[in-house]
């Protein structure tokens, strides 16, 4: 009887553990893809050094084109929901020709928006390359790009946030795109750091020299785009 009583208290256990380590054989990748991605929000700053040293190609390819994809999608959701400020920026950098354009062929727009978006990232990969020559490191230009692309989830996630609030209706302020780009300064210079062991002094001056560059080529290729296609 005391036999019988055992093995009856200790067959619900022995399911529960059976099909637990069944979900988690059936979900590998997304329990462990889960774990990850919350050591981004979680501990930020150990996360972002770990990732520095083991950047993978395939996290930076789907990083970096859900990037491209969600400022698109945003961008254009921007000026079809009449958000004051960015509209006000386009019409000072592009000129009204260029948001007409956007609102009328938002399909073509969208796309320009995300080649302009994979450009930035390759423009500030190539920047944070050729600094680091100066520092006396040498990286490839694959690995500035994963480093890059690791800073990029803190830009994603005001994105996100903007780009459902639109969906469901909301006009949600832009000012979270401006804390993004602090956060992802932030992350750079941690991941940077970590992965090329210059001091403190030696990245606050790359990344000044990477930003100011960025500008730079931004400002120029602006210039020739709307020279090209939205003359005066």
């Amino acid at each position: 009887i005391h036999r019988e009583r055992k093995k009856k208290a200790t067959r619900p256990a022995f399911r529960l553990r059976t099909f637990t380590d069944q979900l988690r054989t059936i979900f590998p990748t997304f329990s462990s893809g889960a774990t990850s991605g919350a050591g981004y929000f979680l501990r930020p700053a150990t996360k972002i050094r770990q990732e520095s040293l083991r950047a993978k190609r395939p996290f930076s390819i789907v990083n970096i084109s859900a990037f491209v994809i969600t400022t698109g999608l945003l961008g254009i959701l921007l000026v079809h929901s009449g958000s004051h400020l960015f509209v006000g920026m386009m019409n000072s950098i592009l000129g009204k020709k260029a948001v007409i354009f956007c609102l009328n062929n938002p399909v073509f727009a969208c796309v320009a928006l995300m080649g302009l978006s994979l450009a930035f990232v390759f423009v500030l990969s190539l920047g944070f390359f050729i600094a680091s020559r100066f520092g006396n490191r040498k990286p490839t230009f694959r690995k500035a790009l994963d480093l890059v692309a690791i800073s990029l989830v803190y830009v994603q996630i005001p994105e996100l946030i903007l780009l459902i609030s639109i969906m469901l209706g909301g006009r949600s302020s832009i000012a979270l795109l401006f804390v993004s780009l602090i956060l992802m300064g932030m992350a750079q210079l941690l991941a940077f750091r970590s992965a090329l062991g210059l001091s403190e002094d030696a990245i606050f001056l790359m990344i000044v020299f990477v930003y100011t560059s960025t500008y730079l080529v931004a400002k120029l290729t602006i210039f020739i785009l709307v020279s090209a296609f939205f003359p005066a």
